[in-house]
């Protein structure tokens, strides 16, 4: 019996001697894995950062040229004037081909009239997808568009595509047309404001392509001027400059309606679902960045779970001159900024094995019975 007894008590003792060292490279485990992930979030937050620092400016960059363009417009010479003819010959084009030329992202500047009279200016910028969707023929430079209500007669609308010298390549006349400016977004967003204002990104009446208007109230000439830029700049930036590999950025506005995205890759988001809700595009990290959006941790680094694996997150908000709320998330699984975590595990499975079998082969050696005793 006492032999049993000293058997039983050997097993416990050597039982939690193996228990506590278990323990303990669980827990130096567990510590090394935290403070990676805290190391990861801290690596992670000062890229995050730098990286919506960058879309704002883009961000930036597209609006206040477009509000620029919108602020000086009722000064410039023609703008307002009636439209008339096919509108080469209108005095405001000198105004409108300058604003179109002034940078890549401008598609197209102009203005609609109280009685239906509109007058805009298209720069392709040698965009074929353009040149298709407006029926141009190669070569064109530029687009005039006009729509011209005569009393007693039927509304025409006149394009006429020119070349880089400003000859023209071709013309076309579409009678009746659908589209009237007083009936648009963005003449409706302009009226009775006394300053340059956006409105809301929509597919543009010329081309289905995704855009912004920046628009101006002509109190004058009772009109509205207009700036179309293209959201497309800011996904060809996303793609240009990525996050991690296998991060993401996102630009989305405060009805969490998808901007700008990458277009490709595990994390991409097809150019044609753009303007969706993104909680409905079937990506769970869209669904945790709008989450996010809508909490308490605006501009503050974030560690998340998703699917059962640690990911890191920002969302920053976009505050510019007469824009809607704009949301900047960035988002990336933790491992792309921890080390791997396998070296680490075995390193200390190895020690853990060691230092258990070193104290059961002492453990045992101190409670072995004497010789001779019984």
């Amino acid at each position: 019996m006492p032999g049993e007894w000293r058997i039983g008590a050997r097993l416990a003792l050597l039982g939690g001697i193996a228990a506590v060292i278990l323990v303990a490279g669980a827990a130096i485990l567990y510590s090394e894995y935290s403070s990676d992930l805290a190391r990861a979030q801290d690596e992670a937050g000062r890229l995050f950062a730098e990286r919506a620092a960058s879309a704002d400016v883009q961000i930036d960059t597209l609006v206040d040229h477009a509000i620029d363009l919108a602020g000086k417009a009722p000064g410039e010479k023609g703008i307002g004037e009636p439209v008339s003819d096919n509108g080469r010959a209108h005095p405001a084009l000198d105004f409108l081909d300058a604003a179109v030329d002034s940078a890549p992202s401008i598609y197209a500047a102009y203005y609609g009239l109280a009685d239906g009279g509109f007058i805009e200016v298209i720069a392709t910028h040698g965009n074929p997808e353009v040149l298709k969707a407006l029926g141009a023929p190669d070569g064109t430079v530029r687009v005039i568009r006009t729509v011209v209500p005569e009393e007693g007669h039927e509304v025409t609308q006149d394009w006429s595509f020119l070349d880089s010298a400003g000859a023209v390549l071709g013309e076309r006349s579409d009678p009746s047309p659908a589209f009237d400016p007083r009936q648009t977004t963005w003449y409706q967003r302009a009226l009775n404001q006394d300053a340059p204002v956006f409105t809301r990104p929509y597919v543009f009446s010329s081309m289905p392509v995704m855009g912004v208007t920046a628009v101006r109230y002509l109190a004058a000439s009772h009109g509205v001027f207009g700036v179309d830029f293209l959201l497309s700049d800011l996904s060809r930036f996303i793609a240009e400059h990525p996050v991690s590999a296998n991060g993401a950025l996102y630009i989305f506005d405060n009805s969490l309606d998808l901007l700008a995205a990458a277009p490709d890759g595990p994390n991409g988001v097809p150019t044609g679902k753009l303007m969706s809700d993104m909680r409905t595009l079937g990506l769970p990290i869209l669904q945790r960045l709008a989450d996010l959006s809508q909490g308490t941790n605006i501009n503050r680094v974030t560690r998340t779970r998703i699917q059962g694996r640690d990911y890191i997150a920002l969302v920053s908000q976009w505050r510019g001159r007469a824009a809607p709320l704009i949301d900047v998330g960035v988002i990336a699984p933790a491992s792309d900024f921890a080390r791997p975590l396998g070296p680490v595990l075995v390193w200390t499975a190895l020690a853990t094995a060691v230092v258990l079998v070193a104290a059961l082969f002492v453990a045992a050696r101190l409670t072995r019975q004497p010789r001779g005793a019984r």
